[in-house]
This record gives C-alpha cells, structure tokens and sequence, in this order.
C-alpha cells in the first residue's frame, strides 16, 4: 500500500512591530508594559497523486490556498523589591501562534492560530552573601483553540495528518531554582517542576475499524454508536481529561561542580548530575497505553582542564552514563490499524517513538585567542 502527496510546500511570510517599556513608580515599585502586533501570511502547493495498489476511493487535487492572520500579544505586570537581594512579580501576557495549512483537500485543510495567555507569580532571591539564589515561580496558562495533529478523518473523509483546533488546557504549577556557592570553588544547580496540564476539551474523529483497539486502554471516552462523516462510520472521540503530550507532572535536574586550582595558575574542574521526569504520554493520537513512556533518570559527568589565563580548555565528557533509553515523541501510524476499512494487512495502533541519545562521551578542546 502506497499513496502520498507530490511535493506540498508551505510558505509563511511573517511581519512584526513591538515594544516594551518599564515605569519606576518608586525606587522600589516598577510597572512594565508591552505590546506586540503581528501579521503572517500562510501558504501551501501542492498536488496529491494517489499511487495506491490497489487504487483507493480518493480522487488527486491540487492544492493552492492561502489565508493571512493578524494578532495582538501584549504583556503587563509589576515588580516590587521587597530588599535590596529579593523581589517579587507579577505578570500577565497574552501570545498567539500562526494558524495554517496541512495536506490534505482544500475542503478542509486549514486551521486557526492558537493562544496562550500567562499568570506567573514569583520572587527572586539572593541570600548569604549572594552565595545562595532561590527563585520560585508560580504559573498558570490558559489555552484556548490549542493545534494538536493526529491521523484522522476529513470533513469529507479523506485519510490525513490534520492538525486541529481540537484542544484547551489550562496548565498549572510550581518551578524552583536554586544556585548555591558554599565555596568559590563549589556550585550546587537544583532545578524543580511541577506541572499539571489535562485537556479541558479534545475532541477526535475515529473510524470505526480502530475503535474496538482503541477502547483498550485508553483515556478517551468512545460514544456507543457512530455517526456517518462522508457516508463512513465515524466515532467522536471524547479525550477530555487526558494529559497534554510530552508533559511531566515532576521533572528537574541536579548538578554539581568542583574546581580545583592548580600551582600553575590553571584548575581542574570536576562536575556530575542528572535529570528525572515522570511518565509521560508522547503524542496526542490515541492516550493509549503505548503511546505512553515511563519515568527516566539520566546521569552525566565531564572533567576539564583549563590553562593558566584561559588560553585553552581540554574537557572529557559522558552523557546518559547508564544507557537508558528515553523516548522523546511518538507517532503512531493508523493506516496500518485499518485493515477492514482500506483493505490492507497491518497492525492496529502501530506506534513509532523517537529516541533520544544513548550513552555519549567524548573530548573537547577549545582555544582562547
């Protein structure tokens, strides 16, 4: 089985204006304020020739559309210095994100731009000398017309990877960051996060082939009986309450390093550490179980020399030292899940994953001139 576009191309001419500006109402209470306006003009061309064995039901078409969007970001908030080494903020901002084209007919191939808007609470804190920083954040986002992509059915029931304003989420959490100096040869790196983000609304087409696999496992709520899209069977798949792809509830990362100064006027440095996150689904096609990736912990290493003067560095290195393997994204491949419906042999909620880098060390030299 084969089928495909010939050579789809997307164009996207973007033009902006901004500013930003900040107003001290005391020598401790500042006001800041900008605003951001943005015009993108989207294309896509392209010709679909169905080279099928056998021939499928859908016709070639050539694609040529456009669509041009506007928006205005903006951003506000106010900052007070509680001492001279803490401060406290608040900030609001708006952003949004280009809509566009994917391939498939004109009839149905385009979606809206995105928007995000932003809450963050935090403080910044310098204590001890300046040899501590503790920061901390609180952040709340809404999005709203949130672009997810998954395999699915047009309105006029062609096979696609469409992209959809399918979505809103309302992400929340905490994010800590602290640097510690107990030595000026010592630094202590603690990065915390904590993130809940669950899908307000997110709603999927499925053919009806798939949902007997799909109701294995999954997050998503399958209605009882389909409705007819293009005279096919077709499931509105309810994934609201599902976790936003690619998302950890807990993640982070701890670092430390030593330098050891030599006679010569040159060191040695010695650093190790590591970052965590918990399980975690890595698309947003199905919520089905393999479409999720476990919890990880990868540890690093490096060992450097520096010269008297910083004229050149010598720096082994070792990233991911006990070989885990972690998943970074997933796609998962429903025309091999539909065999009944196309007539194909294949298996159903075929997943592909990418992976991220194994164990990796090696050396660097760099040069000062």
């Amino acid at each position: 089985f084969n089928t495909g576009y010939a050579f789809p191309s997307y164009r996207n001419k973007s033009l902006a204006g901004f500013g930003e500006a900040t107003f001290s109402v005391s020598d401790s209470l500042r006001v800041i304020g900008g605003i951001r306006y943005t015009r993108d003009k989207v294309s896509i061309n392209g010709r679909y020739e169905d080279h099928s064995l056998p021939p499928a039901t859908q016709p070639d078409f050539v694609i040529d559309s456009k669509r041009t969007f506007s928006s205005v970001s903006w951003r506000a908030g106010v900052e007070y210095d509680v001492t001279p080494t803490s401060m406290l903020f608040f900030t609001a901002s708006k952003g949004t994100k280009s809509g566009g084209f994917y391939a498939a007919s004109p009839v149905d191939n385009s979606y809206k731009p995105e928007n995000l808007t932003a809450f963050t609470l935090g403080s910044r804190n310098r204590f001890f000398d300046n040899t501590l920083q503790v920061n901390l954040e609180l952040f709340y986002w809404k999005y709203r017309d949130q672009q997810l992509s998954a395999v699915g059915f047009t309105t006029d029931a062609n096979i696609a990877y469409i992209t959809r304003n399918a979505g809103a989420s309302d992400p929340r959490g905490a994010e800590l960051d602290v640097v510690w100096q107990p030595t000026r040869s010592d630094t202590l790196n603690i990065n915390l996060s904590y993130n809940r983000a669950k899908f307000k609304n997110f709603d999927l087409n499925f053919p009806a082939p798939l949902i007997g696999a799909l109701r294995v496992g999954s997050d998503c709520v399958v209605p009882a009986a389909p409705t007819l899209a293009g005279g096919l069977p077709i499931y509105a798949v309810n994934c609201a309450g599902a976790p936003v792809p690619r998302t950890p509830e807990l993640s982070g990362s701890v670092n430390y390093r030593h330098v050891f100064d030599l006679a010569n006027g040159g060191n040695v440095a010695v650093g190790g550490g590591g970052t965590f996150a918990t399980s975690r689904f890595l698309t947003s096609d199905f919520f089905t179980p393999e479409t999720k990736d476990k919890g990880y912990v990868l540890l690093n290493a490096d060992l450097s020399y520096s010269s008297p003067d910083d004229r050149y560095t010598i720096s082994a290195f070792v990233r991911n030292i006990t070989n885990n393997a972690v998943y970074q994204g997933a796609f998962s491949n429903v025309l091999n899940g539909f065999p009944a419906l196309l007539g194909t042999t294949g298996t159903p909620n075929f997943v592909a994953r990418n992976i991220g880098a194994p164990r990796t060390y090696g050396v660097r030299v760099s040069f000062n001139f």
